[in-house]
């Protein structure tokens, strides 16, 4: 039967082009084509010839690829099949519509003539010409002359789609369509025919016939049922195949109407569910669907799914959907941003390095204006607050989040939080960027530059060291030379500030770039950048610029250092001290980078040498003398190295310089005191010499070199030998005058007199140091010697060092106890003021060397003598009595020191032109303390009674008498003020005289050469313990002390300056950086240890394996400093306890001639030294941060709190290791159990003062950095447990709650010490008569008050452990702090009215004062706004578990608050500026937390807990009066600091008034409120009479009250009870 349809089909067609007319075809009209139509036949057929289609040669056409032939455009055929088919159904009553539809679908399932084919592929347009003669030939047998016919035009429209435009057959049309897709897809799947074989390849688009009915559908312009045809390719997706299914997905977005939206949405998740491949296509058709939020929300959950288990190539699709069609929910930006940090992954291979890129680079174009995305990742990256948490995910985001430039303040602002607080470990840089540079690389100029740029220029330390560090890995990873050229070109930039800390930080860059031989041939080529540095040296400080020659000389090939070379050779030679320096700087920088190229040719020489056989070695024997030892070419740079030395030696040396007339002339014209202290350039070189071998890597050659060419020096120049046979008398004769010029002293006093003084060897020296001779020197040349002193015993000891490769010091521990020739001791006497200038400058002087020379013998040697295994093997008993030995000189050379720096200190103050280190001269003009008055001398008072005057009369006479009387008076009252001012000029220059002097003393003692932190070594010596042992005996003999050891040591002045040191040193290992703007240069005195040393790469700070507090702190705990202090602390404690403070044994006043066994003041000076380091320590986070930091904690409070020497068997500077050791026994209970002991010793060393606040103060200060510190430890060591186990639960273990309960302990006992040091009177004996000249502070005062408030409370961890029924029965002052409050605010503070006058002080409580109550109101006001807000976080408060105890404890505190307002309201002496302006500022606070925290939950419980809310409200009312009083007392007087409050005061009563309104409005009350005008009223209450009208009319002031009386009340129920509250509302 299908057969013969389709040859009457063909039949037809046959006919209908057997009667077309054999005249040229018309454009046809609907009129003559209805009349033509038969409707016996296929009338579909019959309109599509008639409107212009040629189906007979289209049908029989043998290409495959041919569409249909048509004479019409195709614009021009569908309008007239669409008017034709209107015109057919107007004028027949056949259904013409369903039999063009019903013709239609026959013909599209005729498969034989391939017409489906043919009608999908654009149809040929037929020329004119051509249909004409293909006519004619149909009907005449005589052929036509006519020329060759034209080849038909195709068009870009097939007939499918003409039709499909048509809209009476669309419907059906796409239905029968979509239905013959499966068909074809099956076809396709089988391969059963040709045309199957043909559409196997789908990139020909013109023979895939499924992708041809695909994309008739996609560019339709309307469709006129969507939800027909949605519902259609639905379907289709349930049976077509994989290939289809990717081209239905692909179009279903463009046809889906609004409607239909959700249900796709479905389909296409359940469709994707099927088949995971299909997520793309789906993420990418839903991307154009209108979705809820709820729909969306599912697809974005499997998108963000699919990340972590997708393909590479496919994550940044994901990622641009996640980006462009998220919603800008924060809840979804929230959800994104965490999931990406948790998924997000990027392959390292090379074949996924663009998927990665493209991913990237997706999230940086999706953020780039999406600022809840930015807001999100920002929100979850600072909640981070556990460093192990982030993951590189968070590197890659925040570049990708600084790729927008509107972005870049945000980012880089939370980066700088984040690194400053050590919350981002620098680790985490290399991990984010190693192997990511092709993935980055889009990110490099506008992200990963940006940030390192402001990371480096931040403020912080943490901060900048994080951006040095990125910058050494961008670096490396970015391998493409321009981006390594911007890397460079960017740190010399840096280096161009002017910022030294930026600076600095830039240089440890580049340094960090040239330790490794593979970064410093990266270098070279970028090496021009570096050496423009060279300009700018005048800018930099020594320490940069050892950086600078460094690797200069470490990135240029050894023929393009030559430059440099002219500069180091420039400065050598200009007469600048300053400028000399510099050149030495670079010689020595050129000494260490060359010493490297021999210490490793020596060694591959030895090496060499072992394995060269013997007969090779006989035959080379034999050889020409010219080959038999050749020239290596380390024995070439030996030499160059030599002649540099030699070359700095000898432009350093004065005497081997040659000097121009000019100058020589000039420096003998000058005066001696201008040149006595001028640093030689001698001693910069020795002292830079001392630094590169402190540094370890100068050559052992060149470290012999230096030692055999200076180590003669110090003998020959500096040390005088005594005579054979002679008591201490001098070989020299200069030096025997120097000596013997106390006998003719009298005849020429201004020469000084020498004398050998602190002789530690006793008669067995043999030797002396000249430190006088060079002194009383009149040769500029033989001033400056003195100063070369001090730093070639430091070269010296350097190169003996052990540590650096020496033999060891036993070579010049001679130096250490022989006797020191400077001026006598004597003239440091009494008789000092009275010598001549010139001898005072000579005395200073000498003091100032011999007291540098102490110092850099301690430096030298102290750490030796504290590790005695580094400089001696095989021990025996003689080397541990040498060792003895050694140590006791180095204590009393710490005696020594102390006794010459008071000599300095005394001599300095007196002498005008001492100047160290070529400072100013410090003088004021008619510098002396006794100025004669020689006015006075010179006016003589006149006779009184002078001549005998003649009156005329008596009247006369007694005028005249009266007027002498009264020119007498005005003569006695002028001399009298003319006295009074000369006394007060006279004050005047004596104050000015004696803070000159002062200033000399202070200049004097900070010119001196620094002590290194490792002299606090001694106090770990067994001759300064404080408890008596075995070296008692010894110690009283050698000392010639008649008191047991501890007496000598416990407060001694060597202890007392060790502890000074101890504080410095681990202040400055633990301080934080501080930034500051203008930062200074390093001085000559500040000195550089070999942490930071420039000479020693491998200690570079961005290149060392451990840091500096640990490598100092880990150096004290083996040298048992730690121990040792702990024994002097317990000693002078049981001291202090038992010391009778009623005798008078100088307890007030320091004075070394005290009578008494123990020095009091000094003791307590000791334990003040002692606590102030303790708090260093316990305030210190990196000792409760990290793991390697708790260990450290630990060990010291081994060493503080239970005096055990651990750590000694560790080797310094390992590293902590010592501290590693003991890391897996550091648990929350031992950590609270030594930081208890501790706190109990401070508690007692501080408890019994009652005359020294500032003691006191310290005291308090340390307790709470102990306190503190537990409560880090604790912390730090529950989240790690927490991390660890995996659990979160906020319930405490019994364990929690004991460490919990410890803490509480110590808090309350600190709370109960200053409730004690409140009740004593500071104010000192001979003051209380006259209080007003004592004066507390806010840093005692407030500090006691505050204290005592804070840790009188339990934590709130232990009281959200507590039981419903427990906080039940618990009183309203248990709770948190209210107790404590009360107590201040309703006992103490009231006193002060008892007192006369106000003034005080309170009897009980001394402390508080008239003048001390701005610090009680401050300080208890801060803490109970501050109670408000711990009350609102407790958890049985925001749990709501017992919300009546809540409400109890919120109408305490405000009635506490009211309180302390209303002592002040009633009380007119309270009213002062300071109490106004705290309670207007902390007003604010109170009254913030109670609307944003206490109003809330007021609402949520107003129907159950009315009464209580009604009270609360009505108390916080009288507080808002106050503030409004408040308000108008400042407008009224103008008070700047009032008014600055006034707004921000004013705003937030205004939002209490309408939270208030919206409760009452909610709660049907809103009839009871009303508002009026409040009367202006003065502090106390008392209305205001002359407030002015006029600005009354600016601002309405507003008062709402609820029914007040019992007829309004009677209206609601009985539990409502009236209240009054007030705010003012601005126009």
């Amino acid at each position: 039967m299908a057969k013969a349809k389709k040859r009457t089909l063909c039949e037809a067609d046959s006919n209908v082009q057997d009667d077309a007319p054999p005249s040229k075809i018309s454009k046809p009209t609907p009129s003559n084509l209805v009349s033509k139509v038969d409707f016996t036949r296929p009338c579909f057929l019959q309109i599509l010839e008639e409107c212009g289609v040629i189906l007979q040669s289209s049908l029989t056409s043998t290409s495959p690829t041919t569409g249909l032939h048509t004479s019409v455009q195709p614009h021009t055929l569908r309008n007239s099949i669409h008017s034709l088919i209107a015109s057919l159904k107007s004028s027949t009553p056949i259904d013409v519509k369903k039999s063009v539809l019903e013709d239609m679908e026959k013909i599209l399932n005729d498969d034989e003539n391939d017409i489906l084919h043919k009608m999908l592929l654009p149809m040929l347009l037929v020329p004119e010409s051509t249909t004409a003669g293909s006519a004619s030939t149909s009907t005449s047998s005589t052929p036509p002359q006519a020329q060759p016919p034209a080849p038909p035009q195709p068009t870009q429209t097939s007939l499918i789609k003409t039709l499909l435009r048509v809209a009476e057959l669309q419907p059906t049309l796409l239905a029968a369509l979509l239905e013959k897709l499966p068909t074809y897809d099956y076809d396709s799947n089988s391969n059963s025919n040709s045309n199957s074989n043909s559409n196997s390849n789908n990139d020909d688009l013109n023979s895939d016939i499924p992708r041809l009915i695909l994309s008739q559908i996609r560019w339709l312009d309307n469709i006129t049922d969507p939800s027909s045809l949605t519902e259609t390719v639905l379907e289709c997706l349930q049976v077509c195949g994989h290939r289809l299914k990717l081209e239905l997905i692909s179009i279903i977005g463009d046809i889906t109407p609004d409607s239909d939206t959700e249900r796709v949405a479905e389909a296409l998740r359940d469709v994707k569910d099927t088949d995971e491949t299909l997520l793309l296509p789906v993420l990418d058709a839903i991307s154009s669907l209108r979705l809820s939020s709820k729909s969306l929300s599912f697809i974005i959950t499997d998108a963000l799914d699919a990340i972590n288990s997708a393909d590479p190539s496919s994550i940044p699709a994901i990622v641009t959907f996640l980006m462009n069609n998220s919603s800008h929910d924060n809840s979804f930006s929230f959800k994104i941003m965490t999931t990406l940090r948790e998924k997000l992954h990027l392959d390292d291979s090379p074949d996924n390095a663009n998927a990665s890129a493209l991913t990237l680079e997706a999230i940086a174009q999706g953020m780039q204006y999406r600022d809840d995305l930015i807001a999100a990742l920002l929100q979850s990256i600072m909640a981070t607050t556990n460093p192990a948490e982030h993951t590189p995910v968070d590197i890659w985001l925040l570049l990708c989040a600084n790729y927008a430039p509107h972005n870049k303040p945000k980012v880089i602002s939370v980066l700088k939080r984040k690194t400053s607080s050590s919350l981002i470990p620098p680790s985490l840089i290399k991990s984010a960027l190693s192997g990511k540079s092709l993935s980055l690389s889009f990110l490099f100029d506008c992200s990963i530059i940006d940030i390192c740029d402001s990371l480096l220029r931040s403020n912080g330390q943490n901060a900048r060291d994080f951006g040095a560090i990125m910058y050494a890995e961008v670096f490396h990873e970015f391998k493409d030379p321009v981006q390594r050229q911007n890397v460079v070109a960017a740190l010399v930039m840096h280096v161009g500030s002017n910022n030294c800390d930026e600076v600095d930080s830039a240089m440890h860059v580049l340094t960090s770039l040239t330790t490794s031989s593979s970064s410093s041939s990266l270098l070279k080529p970028y090496a021009a950048f570096i050496a423009s540095l060279l300009d700018s040296l005048a800018d930099l400080t020594m320490d940069q610029a050892r950086r600078l020659f460094m690797i200069l000389f470490s990135a240029n090939e050894d023929d393009s250092t030559d430059h440099v070379h002219i500069v180091i050779r420039k400065h050598l030679s200009h007469n600048s001290v300053e400028m000399k320096r510099v050149g030495i700087i670079g010689a020595t920088a050129f000494v260490v980078s060359k010493s490297e190229f021999v210490r490793m040719d020596s060694l591959n020489q030895s090496h060499n040498q072992v394995l060269v056989p013997s007969s090779t070695s006989n035959e080379n024997n034999t050889e020409g003398s010219e080959t038999q030892n050749p020239i290596s070419q380390s024995d070439i740079v030996k030499r160059e190295i030599i002649e540099v030395l030699q070359l700095a030696h000898s432009q350093c040396d004065p005497s081997q310089t040659k000097s121009s007339p000019s100058s020589s002339s000039s420096s003998s014209s000058s005066s001696s005191s201008s040149t006595f202290h001028n640093h030689s350039p001698l001693a910069y070189l020795y002292d830079e010499l001392a630094l590169a071998i402190k540094g370890n890597h100068v050559a052992p050659q060149i470290r012999d070199y230096i030692l055999e060419r200076y180590s003669q020096i110090l003998e020959d120049l500096f040390m005088g030998d005594f005579a054979e046979d002679s008591n201490q008398v001098p070989e020299a004769e200069a030096d025997k005058l120097l000596l013997q010029s106390s006998a003719t002293s009298s005849s020429n006093p201004t020469s000084p007199i020498g004398e050998f003084r602190y002789n530690e060897d006793g008669d067995e020296a043999a030797f002396y140091l000249r430190i006088i001779p060079f002194v009383v020197s009149k040769s500029p040349t033989q001033t400056t010697i003195p100063s070369q002193l001090m730093p070639l015993l430091r070269l010296l000891s350097a190169c003996y060092d052990p540590r650096y490769g020496g033999d060891g010091l036993g070579e010049i521990d001679a130096v250490i106890g022989c006797p020191i020739f400077t001026s006598s001791e004597a003239q440091l006497g009494s008789e000092y003021e009275s010598l001549p200038e010139e001898t005072k400058l000579v005395v200073t002087t000498s003091s100032f060397h011999a007291a540098n020379w102490c110092r850099e013998l301690l430096n030298s040697f102290v750490h030796n003598a504290a590790f005695p295994s580094f400089s001696l093997t095989n021990v025996n008993s003689q080397e541990i009595e040498a060792t003895d030995d050694i140590r006791t000189k180095i204590i009393k050379r710490f005696t020594t020191l102390v006794a010459l720096e008071e000599d300095l200190r005394f001599s300095s103050r007196h002498c005008q032109t001492f100047c160290p280190n070529g400072a100013n001269v410090l003088k004021v003009d008619g510098d002396s303390d006794s100025d004669s008055d020689s006015h006075d001398s010179e006016s003589s008072e006149e006779d009184e009674d002078g001549e005998m005057d003649t009156y005329a009369n008596k009247a006369d006479e007694k005028a005249a008498l009266k007027a002498k009387k009264a020119a007498k008076k005005f003569k006695a009252d002028k001399k009298k003020k003319d006295a009074k001012l000369k006394q007060q000029l006279h004050n005047k220059r004596k104050k000015d005289f004696d803070k000159i002097k002062k200033m000399r003393s202070d200049r004097a003692l900070s010119c001196l050469r620094p002590l290194n932190h490792q002299v606090v070594l001694a106090l770990g010596f067994p001759n300064l313990n404080a408890i008596p042992n075995q070296h008692d005996s010894q110690m009283i003999l050698q000392t010639g002390c008649s008191q047991p050891s501890n007496a000598f040591n416990v407060g001694g002045m060597v202890v007392r300056l060790l502890l000074q040191q101890l504080l410095y040193s681990i202040t400055d290992a633990l301080k934080e950086a501080v930034w500051s703007p203008l930062a200074k240069k390093k001085t000559l005195n500040q000195s550089v240890e070999v942490f930071d040393n420039v000479y020693n790469p491998a200690h570079s700070r961005s290149a060392s394996p451990i840091s500096k507090h640990e490598a100092r702190l880990d150096q004290y705990l083996d040298g048992g400093v730690f121990a040792s202090v702990h024994e002097h602390l317990a000693t002078m404690v049981e001291i202090r306890s038992t010391y009778d403070e009623g005798e008078d044994n100088g307890y007030e006043e320091d004075d070394d001639d005290v009578v008494g066994e123990y020095n009091m003041p000094r003791i307590t000076t000791c334990i003040s030294l002692i606590l102030e380091s303790v708090s260093v320590l316990m305030k210190s986070k990196k000792l409760t941060s990290t793991k390697g930091g708790r260990s450290m904690l630990h060990l010291l409070l081994n060493q503080l709190a239970h005096g055990e020497r651990n750590g000694k068997n560790s080797t310094p500077g390992s590293g902590g290791a010592a501290a590693a050791a003991a890391s897996s026994a550091a648990t929350p209970a031992i950590f609270l159990k030594g930081l208890k002991c501790l706190f109990d010793m401070i508690e007692e060393s501080c408890k019994t003062e009652k005359y020294n606040l500032t003691f006191a103060m310290t005291g308090v200060s340390t307790l709470e950095a102990v306190i503190g510190c537990a409560e880090r430890v604790v912390a730090s060591l529950d989240t790690t447990l927490k991390s660890k186990s995996g659990s979160g639960t906020g319930k405490l273990t019994s364990a929690q709650k004991k460490e919990r309960l410890t803490i509480d302990a110590m808090n309350k006992q600190l709370s109960a010490l200053c409730y004690t040091f409140m009740q004593r009177d500071w104010c000192p004996a001979n003051l209380r008569e006259t209080r007003h000249k004592f004066h507390y502070s806010k840093e005692n005062v407030s500090v006691l008050v505050a204290c005592y408030m804070q840790c009188s409370c339990s934590s709130v961890s232990v009281f959200d452990s507590m039981s419903a029924s427990e906080i039940k029965d618990c009183d309203v002052a248990e709770i948190g702090r209210i107790g404590a409050i009360n107590q201040i605010v309703g006992v103490i503070l009231p006193e002060l009215e008892n007192t006369p006058d106000c003034k005080g002080p309170v009897e009980a409580f001394p402390t508080l004062t008239l003048q001390s109550l701005p610090n009680y109101f401050t300080a208890t006001v801060t803490v109970i706004s501050e109670e408000l807000d711990c009350i609102c976080e407790y958890d049985f408060v925001k749990k709501c578990t017992n919300v009546e105890k809540a409400f109890d404890a919120i109408s305490e505190v405000c009635n506490l608050m009211e309180a302390c307002t209303a002592l002040v309201k009633n009380n007119p002496e309270f009213v002062r500026r300071a109490i106004l302006v705290a309670e207007m500022k902390l007003g604010f606070k109170f009254v913030e937390s109670f609307v944003k925290k206490v109003l809330p939950m007021c609402e949520k419980h107003f129907n159950n807990y009315r009464r209580k809310i009604v009270a609360i409200i009505k108390t916080f009312q009288k507080l808002t009066r106050t503030m409004q009083s408040l308000i108008a007392y400042g407008k009224r007087e103008r008070d700047s600091l009032i008014l600055k409050e006034t707004p921000k005061l004013k705003k937030i009563l205004e939002l209490f008034i309408y939270k208030v309104r919206a409760m009452m409005k909610r709660e049907n009350c809103l009839e009871a409120v009303w508002v009026g005008n409040l009367k202006p009223k003065n502090i106390d209450g008392t209305e205001c009479v002359d407030f002015d009208d006029e600005e009354s009319d600016v601002e309405e002031e507003v008062e709402v009250e609820v029914a007040n009386n019992d007829d309004e009340a009677e209206a609601y129920d009985s539990d409502e009870i009236s209240f009054t509250n007030d705010a003012s509302v601005e126009d």
